[in-house]
């Protein structure tokens, strides 16, 4: 053996080219390693310290798209080269990293249209796997913001098919998640459960425990029970959503300080710092997405007490409005008062259902459009239809039905506007009651007179 191919020449070398491979393929060490081997038998390889096996090497170059003797020293290759090789493809890789996490950005703050735009730049013939991965699964969620469900479904799943050959379980869960969402936007409910009960088993794989998502998929769990009446179930499921939430930390004001600290960062090319503030700027845009669904979810959980029925549903809703953890959760504070007042409404208890009513009205004065908002304006609309209020009951109506046309929350709008058009109708106004159900039907949802 001649000195240059000494066992610990070969080592080094073995070493520095199964780090070029690993960060040509976007790997990180944990990535490459499971679920054969440990992160710090890995470190041990690429430091030279170690050498593999020759069945540790076959595997290695398998899950990397190598063979193994790409990974031996190449005598036309000197060690500097190869190093520079890998710094430079280090580099290319953090090029894509930015423009793919700012369309990620787009899309979770609803710039769809702009993501798209985006997207469509990047060619993704040239994308390496776990880029061309990220790839399909941001076009998967731009579709889906876009309506375009089907198109979602099929991107997404071969999305998840590649996360799943890859062993992705992260990028599978956000995946698996998004799918559920679409499967329920489908009318395809069976499915949907099934994808958000996946997103539970893969989170069971992902210590440590992740709050955020066991919230957002039991969430998703509750609406398929509430779909499908199972309100006990939703119940059940929006509590243990709920209970999750309560982990979740408050979010501060430096989302968008670190969303510009990104981008100038990305200006510069100073990658590795775009990179950084870029995920910090998406976690915490997901612990304020967290802070808003958890009203959402007492929302939800509200409204499954009220359909069952429950004797005892007015006094869970009193012992939920004096929680601690919702007296600072002005949405949750607003949803539960206004289903307070539905209560009581039911009951022709008309005093009592104005009294919670007004109350949920003042909590949503500051917080814009939302859909617990205009839940609690069309709630008012009804108290005060039935205490003959009519110009109030009018106000309220139309100002929720505007605020459900601007939250292109069209099924909820349909619904909205054919109850108020048949409130207008009992007041003899057939040409405004007209007015609301051609409103209803334009809104592409089914109609129900």
């Amino acid at each position: 053996m001649s000195p240059e191919q000494s066992p610990s020449k070969i080592g080094k070398t073995v070493g520095e080219n199964l780090r070029a491979a690993r960060i040509a393929q976007n790997y990180t060490q944990g990535q490459l390693a499971s679920p054969d081997f440990s992160v710090s038998y890995i470190s041990a390889i690429e430091r030279g310290q170690i050498h593999p096996s020759l069945r540790a090497l076959e595997i290695l170059a398998t899950r990397l798209g190598l063979s193994s003797t790409q990974l031996l020293p190449n005598r036309t290759t000197s060690d500097k080269k190869a190093v520079h090789l890998a710094s430079q493809v280090e580099r290319e890789d953090e090029e894509i990293d930015i423009p793919l996490l700012e369309i990620q950005l787009h899309i979770e703050q609803g710039n769809a249209q702009r993501a798209h735009t985006l997207l469509n730049k990047i060619v993704s013939k040239r994308l390496k796997r776990p880029h061309l991965l990220r790839y399909h699964y941001l076009r998967g969620r731009i579709y889906q913001e876009l309506g375009l469900f089907s198109e979602s479904e099929q991107v997404l799943n071969e999305a998840s098919t590649m996360a799943k050959e890859m062993g992705d379980r992260q990028c599978q869960l956000l995946i698996v998640y998004a799918l559920g969402n679409v499967y329920m936007s489908l009318h395809n409910y069976s499915q949907a459960l099934l994808s958000f009960q996946y997103c539970q088993h893969i989170l069971d794989m992902l210590p440590p425990h992740n709050p955020y998502w066991q919230m957002r998929s039991s969430d998703g769990i509750g609406q398929y029970y509430l779909v499908i009446q199972a309100l006990s179930h939703a119940q059940e499921a929006f509590q243990a959503s709920i209970a999750e939430a309560d982990l979740v930390s408050t979010v501060d004001e430096q989302q968008g300080h670190y969303r510009q600290i990104s981008m100038l960062a990305s200006e510069h090319k100073n990658y590795d710092l775009a990179t950084l503030y870029a995920n910090k700027c998406l976690y915490l845009h997901n612990i304020s997405q967290a802070i808003q669904q958890k009203s959402m979810l007492y929302h939800l959980l509200a409204q499954s007490m009220l359909k069952r029925g429950d004797a005892t549903e007015g006094e869970q809703l009193e012992n939920l409005l004096a929680e601690e953890s919702i007296q600072h959760n002005a949405l949750a504070l607003a949803s539960l008062s206004a289903h307070k007042a539905v209560w009581h409404l039911m009951r022709q208890e008309l005093h009592e259902a104005e009294k919670y009513a007004q109350r949920a009205y003042l909590q949503i004065q500051a917080l814009g459009d939302t859909l617990i908002a205009a839940f609690v304006l069309t709630t008012l609309g009804r108290v005060e239809h039935t205490l003959t209020h009519y110009d109030e009951s009018d106000h309220y109506f139309t100002t929720g039905l505007a605020m459900l046309k601007r939250l292109h929350e069209n099924a909820t709008f349909a619904d909205e506007a054919v109850y108020y058009a048949q409130l207008l109708e009992g007041r003899d106004k057939t040409h405004e009651a007209l007015h609301y159900i051609r409103q209803a039907y334009e809104s592409g949802q089914p109609v129900e007179l």
